[in-house]
């Protein structure tokens, strides 16, 4: 009995649809397909993001400073306590009041470790593309402006650590601006889309 139908044509050398580009044989990436957002690691790190992350690293530097005048600002440190200590009863004992300095001191320096490390963490995280990086940068700017405003009366006191302060808060502000465009949006977009 003969075949009446015509054998089948050979399959393609690569599955697919015709006409749709398929991966190369030495294994690279599909190609991007219209309307679908990058893969993630496509898209290179703009510059905004390169800025902003070197702003966050000159804070954690800031920071670091900060921490260096700390010490050295005993005295103004000293005449806060003293000046919150004057409509109280009974004059606390010198020995009182170095213990709240020191106390101060520890404190600063310990809340400076925090900082200079969320520096270093938010410089990392966004300099990745992570999208609760930059929502924890900008929270983080809001709260150290607050802390900047609450210390503008002590310039009379420690002028060079309010200073600090001030340029600190200047820096974040630029790098939360650098976060926060365009470019920036569509970096951390792609570094958080859907890895297939």
């Amino acid at each position: 009995m003969s075949n009446q139908y015509p054998p089948p044509p050979p399959p393609p050398e690569q599955p697919g649809y015709p006409g749709m580009p398929m991966p190369s044989a030495s294994g690279g990436p599909m190609p991007e397909m219209p309307g679908m957002p990058p893969a993630p690691g496509t898209v290179a790190r703009p510059q905004s993001v390169t800025n902003a992350v070197r702003l966050m690293y000159a804070g954690a530097a800031l920071s670091v400073l900060s921490m260096i005048l700390t010490p050295m600002s005993t005295d103004g440190i000293r005449t806060q306590i003293e000046d919150a200590m004057a409509g109280q009863p009974g004059a606390p004992s010198p020995d009182v009041i170095d213990g709240f300095v020191t106390f101060a001191v520890i404190m600063s320096m310990v809340v400076g470790l925090i900082t200079v490390g969320l520096w270093l963490l938010m410089a990392w995280a966004n300099g990745k593309g992570r999208n609760w990086a930059r929502i924890m940068a900008t929270v983080l700017f809001a709260l150290g402006t607050l802390s900047f405003l609450t210390s503008l009366p002590q310039i009379g006191s420690a002028p060079l650590l309010v200073a600090v302060s001030g340029i600190s808060t200047l820096v974040g502000a630029l790098a939360i601006y650098f976060l926060w465009r365009k470019e920036s949006t569509a970096y951390v977009r792609a570094q958080s889309a859907p890895r297939y």
